[in-house]
Formats: C-alpha cells, structure tokens, sequence
C-alpha cells in the first residue's frame, strides 16, 4: 500500500472516531431511556456503550428486570439463506475481503462455483452470518460478498434472528447484545478503507482481477476444469467477476447503512462460535434470553 493511501486511510478513521465520540456526547448526561438510545445512530450508540456508564447499561441491559421476562426474549436460529435474498446494512464491501481468498484459493472458488449449497464461508469457529427475518446482513458481510462473487445463486448458513424491527435497530439490539457478554471491555470494532465494490466499474474489476491471477493460480484453475488455458482461465474470471459484481449491487445497502468500524463483530469476542448449523453464539445469547431492554416494558419507565 502506498504511503499516501495509507495515509488516506488512517485520517478517514481518525475523523470516525471523532464524529463517533460527538455523537456519544449529543446524548444527554443525565437518565437516559432505551427509547433515546435506541435512537442514535450508530457510530454515537457504540461510543455511548463504550463509556460504561451505570445509566446506559441499566436502560440497555437489564431486560429481564423490567417487569416481564418475556417481552425482549427474540427467537435466534440456525438455518439457511438465499444470498440474493439479503441486503446489506453495511455501507461498504470491499474488493479485497471479497475477492482475493477466492481467487487466491481456486478449490475453495470450484467448490463454490460448482454447487449452490448450503456453504460455509470462512473459518471453522465463523463460518456463518447473522440475518434478520431471513432479508437483511447484520453480521458477515465479507462472508457474504465472497461467496455471492463466485456463485451468486447460492445459499449460505446463518444464524437468524427473527424480530419486527427495522434493521439498523438490529445492529444497535446486536451491539448492546456483544456488550453484555464482553462486560466492561470495549466492544471489538473493525478498520474501514479498500476499495468499495458496491462502486466498483467493469474496468476497475477488470483491473483487479488481473492483479490478483498469477501464472500458478491460472494453471490450478486448469486443472480443476474451470477453462483449457491460463489465458482463458483469466479472461474467464474477468467476466465472471463483472457479471456477479454487478447482481451484488443491485442489492443496495439500506437506508441508514454505515461504513464497517461501528458494525457488529459477532465472531470478535473470545468463545463467541459463528459455527454453522451449532447453538447460538455467545454473544447473541444475552438478546435471544431477552436482556437486551429493547421492548416495552423498560426497567427505565417511570412507575
């Protein structure tokens, strides 16, 4: 990476981080409501979980002391998901965590070209994705990205969490969730930057793929049978790219969508699991029991 988009890059995550601590501190000081944090947008509602503050988690995390054991328990399962179903919440995917292991990997990319699924898409202990009400990506959206690249008819494991909420309050229910299960540690967050593929050109897809098929992986694709020579394997892989790329953009990030730092990291926190198909991941628990105070009644309510 040059230095100047290095640069580029730190500066745009040092100006986050900045608007994010402003949005933390445009909430007020004194009792808040879940209602009101339920409000903020994202960036600002993980900085405000980040502070620690004895009103932010009795108003946010003390679900099952309301009144009624029930009304904020959601139902979480293990199933599968049409990727050209689901829609982002995320404002970015980026070529490189979309692409690269792909075409890097020309088995994992055959497996996946070949058969509609159900796959598991990355890491044994996060292999899954997060969803809500089977339409849109809370968690996982690399995961999904990558495989709708390569197979954009294919299916993919997720655990689904099943709510009449709009999505962007689902990220916020699913941060305060983490935060439960991570205690006083701040919530993990990811670094932004890459190129973005929901804006990407043919040309520039073009460019890319070029960049990332060596001689070796070409030859590997012959051998799998994708094409009958390292030059057609490439023009190949051009076409497929662009033509997958351009599905994936259709599917348009929601209103409200966010760039990758504030997004729920499921997988992040120690013993969480994404495991396809397994029990819920631990830091989905605390939303699924219904300690994530989201609902009326609120512990907050005046009496």
């Amino acid at each position: 990476m040059s230095y100047k988009k290095h640069k580029l890059i730190f500066e745009n995550w040092r100006k986050y981080l900045s608007e994010e601590e402003e949005q933390a501190d445009s909430v007020s000081s004194g009792g808040v409501s879940a209602k009101e944090l339920l409000k903020i947008k994202l960036p600002g509602f993980v900085a405000k979980m980040n502070t620690n503050k004895d009103e932010v988690i009795n108003a946010l995390l003390k679900g099952l002391n309301d009144g009624d054991l029930t009304d904020d328990a959601v139902e979480i399962q293990p199933t599968t998901v049409e990727i050209r179903s689901l829609r982002p919440t995320q404002a970015e995917v980026v070529f490189g965590k979309s692409v690269n292991f792909a075409i890097q990997n020309p088995k994992v990319f055959m497996e996946q070209y070949e058969s509609n699924g159900p796959h598991k898409v990355g890491a044994p202990t996060n292999n899954a994705i997060i969803t809500l009400n089977k339409k849109f990506i809370i968690d996982g959206h690399h995961r999904w990205s990558s495989l709708f690249c390569v197979n954009p008819r294919a299916t993919i494991h997720t655990f689904n969490i099943q709510a009449n909420i709009y999505p962007t309050v689902a990220l916020k229910m699913v941060q305060a969730s983490i935060k439960a299960y991570v205690g006083q540690k701040r919530l993990p967050m990811a670094k932004g930057g890459g190129i973005n593929l929901f804006k990407m050109n043919a040309e520039q897809i073009k460019e890319g793929i070029t960049t990332l098929v060596t001689d070796e992986i070409a030859q590997e694709f012959v051998n799998l049978g994708y094409a009958d020579t390292p030059e057609a394997v490439l023009q190949q892989l051009i076409t497929h790219y662009q033509q997958s790329v351009s599905m994936l953009q259709k599917n348009k990030p929601v209103q409200g969508a966010t760039p990758r730092p504030p997004m729920p990291q499921t997988d992040a926190p120690a013993g969480a699991k994404v495991v396809a198909g397994g029990d819920t991941p631990a830091p989905l628990q605390p939303l699924e029991k219904g300690q994530i105070d989201w609902n009326s009644p609120h512990k907050t309510d005046k009496k």
